[in-house]
């Protein structure tokens, strides 16, 4: 016999064949031992059952605070955050948050508490939370950007402890009577604190970490309350995402979100560093900055924020190895163009809820994915399980849509003193072991015959706009608190393709009731994700002929400005309003009237921001817009702006092109050192099996054929050094094939990477290919600092692999030329900078500040030694 909706016919006849042949084998002799004989390949297997995957053993659950001693502990001196110029090390950010720690047992703190933490972000936001886990109590971060009636709400509802905040704490933080806790000068210090922590109470990984609040279909908030074992389940001991040392992370996602501890603690858990954006929204102009300046190896974003960094900064993607997206449906039309212009970068896409912290399935894309639509959400992420279940809680057979279900190492303890909807949510596991629970996500998905999982969309009324969970039914609540609100609701739209915005309907409850006071009153009781972007009044609420709510009879709102709005009275109010047109899709704006009123959303700030600093070449920031949000407002603040940067690009090319400033120093040295090798970077790749050499050196020719900086030599006339780029043709690579054995590899390595470059009559880049066996070869390269630096060398080696394999199957290597070179670079960083001689050159000023910071100061600080 056999369960009907666990297996399929084809399944079953085939099953009954295999059974068949293994009578028939027993027949013919009756006394063989067939052993454990499985009937279900582990394809089949995985299909089937209700836990697709095999599973690697898990380790014993461990906290969060314990995983970061450790690594502090084994990497004390590597570099943990970095903000602006602000450098923390591991072991000064794990002396300073024990340091805090003590303050807060001193003020009563103890396990099992929760903390609240208001602070913008920054290092001591980190310090703050990390404090707080040494304390065995559980977090709850409370934006500073969120209204602070929201934040009083929740505040209650955790019965914090204490509050870490800022010496200069709001008025309704003080108001709350909770004891508050400032982060002092000592907690950020230098020294090292090697007093040890007393724990104080119980250390398990089931005890809460850390409170995050959703939106809540009640209309309040929900607590999500996840143990240390949710968090270091789900960002330690995973491949979905490169954690380690050698990657950085931006951390630029909100801190109410589940993605800001993917974004924090999975590289703090396991020797990664960690970019913290300024500012409490993501703005992506400051993301695509801080990529390029930090060289950040990993980006995750919600799949709004995904393309508009493609669309509008896709410099973001150039040095990445990793980019993750999740939250909503990931665009298929924007994921093809980061694979195929940035070939180099993993594109990730997860989905995970906050009760299942972050990443539960991960799927890493490939153009076989792009030929339809949706693209998967994949498959669970090591020590995580999902179920697709129907109505009666038995499995779907594969292809069929059903309800999905979390559970394992990731799941929340439930929802902060709601017992009921925790009881609605948390189920008992319809597969698992005794008292074993799973997540009821409300998400209807579809699993295909390999396993892999794909979402279909929601089984109740809760949205995803721009990747923020948002109940209708919370923003309902608030409207029809006001006291000229009879009627609401509340929906997303999507009357352009790919601008989703929430809109509410409104049925006043008497005359006058204007949308900007409902905005107003919206905007006091939840945070900016959830205002509305429209407010539409209507005499009633358009219903089916059950009574349901009718949402195809609710009109389309219309973004229009008031009629009476003040035309531009200068040219830069003029063009100000022409972009804030352009960008809401409206036909004229005046220039008192609001972005935000006009249906403007975070993501269309960003946008607008980019196009004015395109016309009117001034740096703003998406935090202007929200203080001044008319054309009007931002006008009178392009005085105080900063000019922007003009856009690298390509540069009309003198007869001599010069050095950068770093080719400078650098050239300045090897003409000091003479024949010194202390610049050189050698890169050895060993090399296994059989060696096509002709496919190699050609291959090398074609990385030195597009890239300028590889085919440049550094000569010296009457005024200076200059960059002489060869034509590629004429630029050929130094190339010796030298036998050895293995005693004498590392001797003749060591040598060939010690000889020194003449910089100006020779290429910067030699390559030699040691020969240790007819299957084992070493491919050793040289360069010179003044043509690379060590992000350049994982550029070159993945180039240099896809050619070799494009070079030994008879093909070209299918690469875009680049856009711009090296010494187009190093013009427009003279054309940025300035001349050093100019009184109002930007160098200059510069120039002057350190002659300033440095006068009087000895030239050399006698320091102790314990030798010379």
């Amino acid at each position: 016999g056999y369960a009907s909706d666990l297996f399929d016919h084809a399944t079953v006849e085939r099953l009954a064949r295999r059974l068949s042949v293994l009578l028939t084998a027993l027949a013919h002799d009756p006394d063989q031992n067939l052993g454990a004989v499985d009937l279900l390949t582990d394809e089949e297997r995985r299909q089937l059952l209700p836990v697709p995957g095999e599973e690697r053993p898990t380790a014993a659950p461990r906290r969060v605070d314990r995983l970061f001693e450790a690594q502090a502990a084994r990497t004390p001196d590597a570099t943990a955050l970095l903000f602006g110029d602000e450098h923390v090390t591991y072991g000064a950010l794990d002396a300073q948050a024990t340091r805090l720690t003590r303050r807060l047992h001193a003020r009563g703190v103890r396990a099992g508490d929760i903390v609240a933490v208001h602070l913008e972000r920054g290092p001591d936001l980190v310090r703050a939370l990390l404090a707080v886990l040494k304390a065995g109590a559980a977090y709850t971060l409370l934006d500073p950007d969120f209204p602070g009636e929201r934040l009083s709400a929740v505040l209650a509802q955790t019965r914090a402890a204490a509050v870490v905040t800022a010496r200069d704490a709001p008025g309704w933080l003080v108001a709350t009577g909770v004891p508050l806790v400032h982060p002092a000068a000592s907690d950020a210090g230098p020294a090292p604190d090697r007093e040890p922590l007393v724990r104080i109470g119980p250390e398990t990984a089931e005890t809460p970490a850390c409170v995050m609040f959703t939106s809540g279909s009640t209309g309040v908030p929900k607590g999500v309350v996840a143990p240390h074992r949710a968090l270091t389940g789900t960002l330690s001991g995973q491949e979905y995402a490169p954690f380690g040392a050698g990657e950085t992370w931006l951390q630029s996602a909100p801190m109410s979100w589940d993605a800001f501890a993917t974004e924090l603690l999975g590289p703090l858990l396991n020797g990664g560093r960690v970019v913290l954006q300024p500012g409490q929204r993501p703005d992506p102009a400051t993301m695509a900055e801080l990529v390029a300046r930090h060289g950040v190896t990993v980006l995750k974003a919600s799949a709004s924020l995904f393309n508009h960094l493609l669309d509008e900064h896709p410099e973001a993607f150039q040095g990445l190895n990793a980019a993750m997206t999740g939250g909503e449906a990931a665009s298929v039309t924007h994921v093809a163009r980061v694979l195929e212009r940035f070939p180099q970068v993993r594109v990730t896409n997860g989905y995970g809820p906050a009760e299942s912290m972050g990443f539960t399935t991960t799927h890493t894309v490939t153009p076989a994915d792009l030929n339809g639509s949706p693209i998967p959400i994949g498959t669970p992420v090591h020590g995580k399980h999902a179920l697709v279940l129907d109505d009666r809680l038995r499995p779907v057979p594969p292809g069929v849509p059903g309800e999905l279900y979390l559970s394992g190492a990731g799941l929340a303890l439930g929802y902060l003193h709601r017992p009921a909807a925790t009881a609605e949510r948390f189920v008992a596991h319809p597969c698992g072991a005794p008292g074993e629970r799973a997540y009821r996500t409300g998400d209807l998905v579809r699993r295909r015959a390999d396993g892999v999982l794909e979402y279909l969309g929601r089984a109740d009324d809760q949205v995803k706009v721009r990747g923020f969970r948002i109940e209708p039914a919370e923003i309902e609540s608030h409207l029809t608190a006001h006291p000229d609100v009879r009627q609401a609701a509340a929906l997303v739209r999507e009357d352009r393709p790919g601008d989703r915005r929430l809109v509410a309907y409104v049925v006043p409850a008497r005359p006058g009731t204007t949308p900007a006071g409902l905005r107003a009153h919206t905007a006091a009781r939840v945070p900016d994700h959830m205002v509305p972007s429209a407010f539409v009044t209507l005499d009633a609420l358009p219903l089916t002929p059950n009574g349901k709510l009718d949402r195809r009879g609710l009109p389309a709102p219309e973004f229009a400005p008031s009629p009476v709005g003040r035309a531009p009275r200068t040219p830069r109010e003029e063009i100000l309003c022409g972009l804030f047109a352009e960008i809401l899709g409206v036909g004229a704006v005046g220039t008192d009237d609001g972005f935000f009123d006009l249906g403007g959303h975070s993501l269309l700030a960003a946008r607008l921001i980019t196009r004015i600093r395109a016309a009117l070449g001034v740096e703003m920031t998406v935090r202007d817009l929200f203080r001044a949000p008319t054309p009007a407002g931002l006008a009178g603040r392009l005085d105080a702006a900063v000019r922007a940067r003009p856009a690298l690009r390509p540069m009309p090319r003198p007869e001599a092109p010069p050095l950068s400033f770093a080719q400078q120093r650098l050239w300045f040295f090897s003409r000091v050192e003479g024949g010194s090798p202390l610049y050189n970077v050698p890169f050895a790749l060993r090399l296994r099996g059989t060696l096509d050499e002709d496919s190699l050196r050609r291959a090398l020719g074609d990385v030195v054929g597009r890239h300028e900086a590889l085919r440049t030599r550094f000569p010296e006339s009457d005024t200076g050094p200059w960059q002489d780029v060869l034509a590629a043709e004429e630029a050929e690579v130094p190339w010796e094939s030298v036998p050895t054995d293995p005693d004498r590899l590392a001797c003749d390595l060591s040598e060939a990477a010690r000889r020194a470059f003449d910089l100006t009559t020779g290429l910067p880049l030699r390559a030699a290919l040691f020969t240790v066996a007819d299957d084992d070869h070493v491919l050793l390269l040289v360069l010179h600092h003044i043509i690379c630096d060590g992000w350049s060398i994982g550029a070159l080696a993945r180039e240099l692999a896809d050619g070799y394999t494009a070079r030994t199957t008879g093909r070209e290597p299918a690469r875009r030329p680049l856009p711009v070179q090296y010494a187009d670079y190093t013009l427009w960083q003279q054309e940025v900078l300035g001349r050093v001689e100019d009184r109002g050159s930007v160098a200059f000023r510069q120039l002057e500040h350190w002659r300033g910071v440095l006068a009087g100061l000895p030239e050399e600080v006698a320091l102790p030694v314990d030798r010379a």
